[in-house]
C-alpha cells in the first residue's frame, strides 16, 4: 500500500528502527549472565582478600600479646639462653582462634637465672626438648653450690617448682643431655645445642 500524499518515511528513531537494532535474545540473556558472572567473582574476591587480611591482623595481634607475657620474665634470664621466640601451640579440638606463646630455648649444657628479692620458691613453666633416643633431659637446680632441686621433666608444658634456701640470688639449671639442631645450610657452623624451652618464671616469698 503506497504511503498517503505528503507522508515521509518513519522516524528513525520509531518502533520499526528500535526493533531492528535490538539483539537477540539469546544475546541479551548471554550478556545478563556475564554481569552476574561477574558480580560473583568479584563479591567472592572482595570477601577472599578480607578474610586474609583480618586473620592475619588477628595472628599478628595474638602473637603481639604473647610477647607482651614472655616479656615479663626476660629481665630474670642470664647466660645460656636463645632470644626470645613466638610459636604455635597446635590448635585444640573445637578452639575458636590459635593459641601462641612466647619462650626462650636453653642454650648450652647449663642455663642461668636471676632472682628477685624476697622469693623462697620459684616456679618455672618448662616444655623438654627430646635428647638422643628420644627421652627428655633431667635438670638438676643449684643455687650457688647448693643442690635445691632435680626436676623430672614430662612432654609437654608444665609447671616446676623448687623451694629456694636464701642464699646467692641466682640459680643455676644444669641438663643431662642437648639437642644438636643444625640450621638448614649452615650445618655446624649454626648449630643450636638444646635442652628446654621456657615459657614462664614465678616467684613467691
Amino acid at each position: 500500500m503506497a504511503s498517503p500524499p505528503g507522508a515521509g518515511p518513519p522516524p528513525a528513531g520509531g518502533p520499526a528502527a528500535t526493533r531492528q537494532n535490538d539483539p537477540p535474545t539469546g544475546r541479551r540473556r548471554a550478556i545478563r549472565w556475564g554481569r552476574v558472572v561477574f558480580l560473583a567473582v568479584t563479591v567472592w574476591v572482595v570477601v577472599s582478600m578480607l578474610v586474609v587480611f583480618f586473620r592475619g591482623f588477628t595472628q599478628a595481634r595474638l602473637r603481639g600479646e604473647a610477647e607482651q607475657v614472655a616479656a615479663q620474665y626476660q629481665p630474670s634470664l642470664g647466660a645460656g639462653w636463645y632470644p626470645l621466640e613466638v610459636d604455635q601451640f597446635p590448635s585444640a579440638a573445637g578452639a575458636s582462634r590459635p593459641v601462641w606463646i612466647g619462650l626462650n630455648y636453653s642454650r648450652g649444657a647449663v642455663s642461668t637465672l636471676d632472682l628477685r628479692p624476697g622469693w623462697h620458691r620459684l616456679s618455672l613453666r618448662l616444655s623438654p626438648v627430646s635428647c638422643a633416643g628420644g627421652q627428655p633431659p633431667r635438670v638438676s637446680v643449684q643455687q650457688g653450690r647448693t643442690t635445691v632441686g632435680h626436676l623430672a621433666l614430662a612432654p609437654g608444658w608444665s609447671w616446676y617448682a623448687v623451694r629456694l634456701d636464701g642464699g646467692p640470688r641466682h640459680i643455676s639449671l644444669h641438663y643431662s643431655c642437648v639437642l644438636t639442631q643444625r640450621i638448614p645450610g649452615l650445618g655446624l657452623q649454626g648449630a643450636r645445642t638444646l635442652a628446654v624451652a621456657l615459657a614462664g618464671i614465678r616467684g613467691t616469698g
